[in-house]
């Protein structure tokens, strides 16, 4: 039977599913190429395929600097790093199509849609290739499902599932999890007795964001920073991301008190662990803000209103974390020349404080 295209996300051909149900791939390769928060959105899917086959060898494809949020998943057996300097252009697909097909995997599940990545394994003979239905070089998976991730109707934790249809995998667990082993807790609660900051309420600020997003204003970031240290409520520890020097200098310029600093060198995992002892992490919609969600910690996110970007799609997951928006229609996309570019400006340090309040009321303090 010829296998053609999914026809929506909920009617799935009954035969399609019947057939994919006899495959019963030994070696799965998941592929997610793209930045930290995506690749913690993906946990649930290794979740999904481990229990669906639990005899099977699972790798990842990912970059190098994602590696280390997937180190130590349980149902993960290989990590293999895409290098997209190394891997671009026809030489370089060329070369990551040998490096996998020297791994003998049977299928492979792209969440990341990437022509070369698409182009790579169709060249690697893996048999089983799923991939979103819709892009121009769809033609290279041989197994498609329809999907409109455009649209925002859901969460990308979800439509990462969705992407499991064809090999009729159990998804009903949607449960996000950072493991971090006993040494790396320890690090993490060392570096707060360090920092004095052990036993108490803490607040981490996260002042940085990818550059697709448009952030909270630093001044507004400085202003939170500098009223919770006078409250004195709660603790504050400031995290600085890799090469965000700058922006953690324009917030520490000038105040009497200056917050604890966890310092951009420090890699994912101790970033993780420390985290994992903080009451609440203020943040943009960036890494930080997923990383804290999988380490169990609640937080308060700040999201633009374009509705690619919006919390209904990337929003902290399975946290009881909190969204805040500056209060205007939802746009289509975000340019400079619109005349309220600057719209995150509407959210208020007043509005946050009494947001932190709630949300510490009944919220998690650290351990």
């Amino acid at each position: 039977m010829k296998l053609g295209v999914f026809r929506g996300q909920k009617a799935v051909n009954t035969a399609i599913i019947l057939e994919m149900s006899e495959i019963k791939p030994q070696k799965i390769l998941i592929c997610r190429t793209d930045k930290i928060g995506d690749v913690i959105l993906t946990f649930p899917v290794i979740t999904a395929l481990r229990k669906t086959f639990p005899g099977a060898h699972i790798g990842y494809l990912c970059r190098e600097y994602t590696r280390k949020v997937l180190e130590g998943t349980p149902g993960l057996d290989e990590l293999v790093v895409f290098d997209p300097e190394a891997h671009k252009g026809p030489q370089g697909i060329i070369a990551l199509s040998r490096l996998i097909r020297a791994k003998h995997y049977e299928a492979a599940v792209v969440l990341y849609p990437r022509p070369g990545i698409a182009l790579a394994l169709f060249l690697a003979g893996i048999k089983v290739r799923i991939g979103t239905a819709y892009r121009w070089y769809s033609f290279l998976f041989n197994r498609k499902v329809s999907l409109h991730r455009k649209n925002s109707l859901k969460h990308e934790l979800e439509y990462n599932l969705d992407l499991l249809a064809p090999l009729s995998a159990d998804t009903s667990s949607k449960e996000i999890r950072l493991f971090l082993s006993e040494a790396e807790k320890k690090e993490g609660r060392e570096f707060l007795e360090k920092h004095g900051l052990a036993g108490k309420s803490i607040i981490s600020i996260h002042p940085g964001s990818a550059v697709s997003v448009l952030n909270w204003p630093i001044e507004k970031y400085r202003g939170l920073t500098e009223s919770l240290i006078k409250n004195g409520t709660y603790s504050v520890l400031l995290v600085e991301g890799k090469g965000e020097e700058r922006l953690t200098g324009k917030i520490l310029d000038g105040l009497a008190v200056k917050p604890a600093v966890l310092p951009g060198t420090a890699d994912i995992r101790q970033v993780a662990a420390v985290l994992a002892g903080v009451s609440l992490h203020i943040s943009s919609n960036t890494g930080t803000m997923h990383l804290a969600a999988a380490v169990g910690t609640r937080t308060l996110s700040f999201f633009n209103p374009t509705k690619a970007v919006s919390p209904a799609r990337w929003g902290a997951w399975g946290n009881n974390g909190v969204s805040v928006l500056p209060g205007r229609a939802e746009c289509v996309d975000c340019r400079p020349e619109c005349p309220d570019y600057n719209c995150m400006d509407r959210i208020s340090v007043d509005e946050v404080l009494r947001k932190i309040t709630s949300l510490l009321g009944s919220g998690r303090k650290a351990s």
